[in-house]
């Protein structure tokens, strides 16, 4: 499988379009693990600590286990006693003696249902009666208290297909006596269990919970990720013996046959670690109650592929480099390289005014909302506070040194936000009535790159800001500190659109180099990235919709939730510089190269 699929898949799962269980058989798959081999069987975490109690409750963290640690780290007295063993031993060190996933804990739990091949791991006989997998209690508090017992679980503890079969002697076998005289038989199962069905059930429910959806990726970190080798390993207190680790010992170099044969069945039986498919932190599944946290939930698009052309209006001389709704989605704003700004009436497609504000080329443009005031950027280094009321340009001031490439604008505290190839972005306090900007009174910070700004955004909670550069660089900043809080991985050259999620965990960017990535806010890292066949000019996206306008004119419609390119649309004759759409996403608005304003709904 190609690291774009992984890519998908991952954010799939983020997403939640595909549940933990599926993720994590996945995530199996993709480190080799096959329920064709018991030397690499898949591995499942233990995720319910509450084995003694009449009744789960699934609502309390209580009955959970603490899903940052590895097994043998779960109790804090036992870790201590492994630690100090740890620190006398003479390389190669390794805190646990045994693994958590081998052949023999794989039968334990299924010798039930493959008594066959107990028989053979076994030279033809069954493991002694106590040592079998009897109490499901017990195990889990072996696991916890025993110095050479870190076996985590199988998928069939989770997988309600097989109604937990392997907890039954279904085929009656004779597997003996136990010291107290009790024959061995069925599992005993937890009190708050009525039967083998209904306990797989509770642990799939468990599985699937937003307790441990918050949590699953501290494990994936630990089995397939960042933590499960080197420096990190050892913090995490996840060390294992060196031959369970792949590519620790070359056989291919070791001459003696017998020695090789030796170390191959100690790799074998003993244990091995996944291979390691996470280089970087791996990112949090997104719950649905933060978006519920957000003081205004945002309203998601409805769906686009219907979406058709309503109005089409002509005007401008020249390409219309970016337009802008009103909050009340009734006003769109365009300006163009022909030097003019013009509001059209979205609901009629008629023009309500037409200016002239520079001698140079706009760039850009943005509502106040509130006000009837609108402020374009331009070529000639100048924002232009213009008034749609009264028809008149209230102040043209220099706002920067070169080209005023794009701008933002908050809503708490009020700030006007432009970026320019004087490779700066400058940040504008704003007071109502907006009546003039000037640096003395109203700039606030100056925020210095390396290279020319192309695109900025800000998060709707109106913390961060993103800014894109004509290299393909991907800075975050904090506006409570104006600090840099990230530099993400950006693109090979200029970076054209840059969205955030509506829950601020996610952003979107696309550029000149035919990419779009998406990245995970809290780990930094790119959770999805795509090569189209055009440049990718601009874009807007509600946190599952999104569209994507080329450089040749497509219009791309992605759902971002299933990761799947829906629809692509010949929209304009040339490049799509500029998409706006109002919150519902009723309303889509699309402008570039070939003049013309389109309104689609």
């Amino acid at each position: 499988l190609s690291d774009s699929h992984q890519e998908v898949i991952a954010l799939q799962w983020q997403n939640g379009a595909i549940s933990n269980y599926d993720y994590l058989l996945y995530l199996n798959s993709e480190a080799d693990r096959t329920f064709n081999d018991l030397t690499q069987y898949p591995v499942f975490p233990w995720i319910i600590s509450d084995y003694t109690s009449n009744e789960l409750d699934l609502s309390s963290s209580r009955s959970y286990r603490d899903l940052s640690r590895p097994i043998g780290a779960l109790n804090l007295e036992r870790l201590q006693k492994l630690k100090e063993r740890y620190d006398e031993m003479p390389p190669p060190k390794f805190l646990y003696g045994s693994h958590y996933s081998a052949p023999g804990f794989v039968l334990f739990y299924l010798v039930r249902k493959y008594p066959e091949y107990m028989l053979c791991l076994q030279n033809g006989r069954f493991d002694h009666p106590d040592r079998m997998f009897n109490c499901v209690s017990d195990v889990w508090r072996n696991v916890q208290t025993n110095m050479s017992d870190f076996k985590e679980l199988t998928p069939e503890f989770y997988n309600l297909d097989g109604e937990g079969d392997f907890l039954d002697n279904l085929k009656g076998i004779q597997f003996g006596f136990r010291h107290d005289g009790t024959k061995v038989n069925n599992v005993l199962l937890p009190p708050w269990a009525k039967d083998r069905c209904d306990f797989v059930q509770k642990l799939r429910e468990a599985l699937e919970s937003d307790y441990v959806s918050a949590n699953l990726h501290n494990w994936i970190d630990l089995i397939f990720g960042y933590k499960q080798r080197g420096e990190e390993a050892v913090k995490a207190n996840n060390v294992f013996y060196y031959m369970c680790y792949e590519g620790s010992v070359d056989l291919e170099n070791i001459p003696d046959w017998n020695e090789r044969h030796s170390k191959e069945v100690q790799i074998m039986e003993f244990g091995q670690v996944p291979k390691q498919i996470f280089l970087q932190p791996h990112p949090k599944r997104n719950l649905p109650t933060i978006s519920k946290l957000l003081s205004a939930p945002p309203v998601e698009w409805r769906k686009l592929d219907k979406m058709n052309i309503t109005s089409e209006i002509a005007g401008h001389k020249e390409a219309i480099t970016c337009v802008k709704l009103s909050s009340d989605g009734r006003l769109v704003a365009s300006v163009s390289k022909d030097t003019t700004l013009k509001i059209h009436n979205a609901i009629s497609a008629t023009r309500e005014r037409s200016i002239s504000l520079s001698s140079l080329s706009l760039s850009s443009v943005v509502l106040i909302d509130g006000t009837n005031t609108v402020v374009a950027g331009s070529y000639d280094s100048t924002l232009i506070v213009y008034e749609m009321e009264t028809g008149r340009i209230q102040d043209r001031v220099r706002g920067h040194e070169n080209v005023v490439s794009c701008l933002v604008t908050t809503h708490s505290p009020r700030l006007i936000v432009s970026g320019s190839w004087d490779c700066s972005v400058r940040l504008w306090r704003v007071r109502l009535p907006l009546l003039s900007l000037s640096p003395a009174q109203h700039l606030l910070a100056e925020l210095d790159h390396d290279d020319q700004i192309t695109a900025l955004a800000i998060n709707r909670a109106d913390t961060l800001l993103a800014t894109g550069t004509s290299a393909g660089d991907l800075v975050l900043w904090s506006l409570a500190s104006f600090s840099i809080v990230k530099n993400l991985p950006g693109h090979k050259n200029n970076i054209n659109g840059i969205e955030f999620s509506n829950d601020g965990t996610k952003l979107v960017t696309c550029g000149d180099d035919q990419s779009l990535k998406v990245y995970d806010l809290c780990t930094g890292t790119i959770l999805f990235s795509k090569c189209m066949i055009q440049k990718l000019k601009c874009l807007a996206w509600d946190g599952n919709t999104l569209l994507v306008g080329g450089g040749q004119g497509s219009l791309y419609l992605w759902n971002l939730r299933t990761v799947v390119l829906v629809k692509e649309i010949e929209a304009h004759r040339g490049a799509i510089l500029s998409i706006c759409a109002t919150d519902d996403g009723n309303l889509i608005v699309t402008a570039g190269d070939d003049k013309k304003l389109k309104i689609w709904r």
